[in-house]
């Protein structure tokens, strides 16, 4: 993982409008475990794509994990209305069984 943290910091510099790399970035900053980090880089996926249900859902994880509630009722609901877009559609969900277990559906 230090071997992609080292092509992705400087990438989202020079690319600071990439939602992919943004995304990318706080994958990986989630695996090594820094999980402000990872939030601030799902936080900055939201800003550019602010209806992304993956960057939605992995902030709204990250957010669990750090134990940060400040926004939780808010996130929840967009997911949740997420979620019933893509079941109406029958579509596969964002939001997984895993995830599920973690909040209130």
């Amino acid at each position: 993982f230090h071997e992609a943290l080292s092509i992705l910091e400087p990438l989202v510099v020079d690319e600071p409008e990439c939602f992919e790399c943004w995304l990318s970035l706080g994958h990986t900053l989630s695996e090594v475990k820094q999980l402000a980090r990872a939030t601030s880089c799902y936080k900055k996926g939201m800003d550019i794509r602010p209806h992304d249900p993956d960057a939605l859902l992995n902030y709204y994880h990250t957010q669990q994990q750090v134990i940060d509630w400040d926004e939780r009722d808010v996130l929840f609901q967009r997911l949740k209305t997420v979620t019933e877009e893509q079941l109406s559609q029958r579509h596969l969900t964002t939001v997984g069984p895993y995830y599920s277990l973690l909040s209130p559906f």
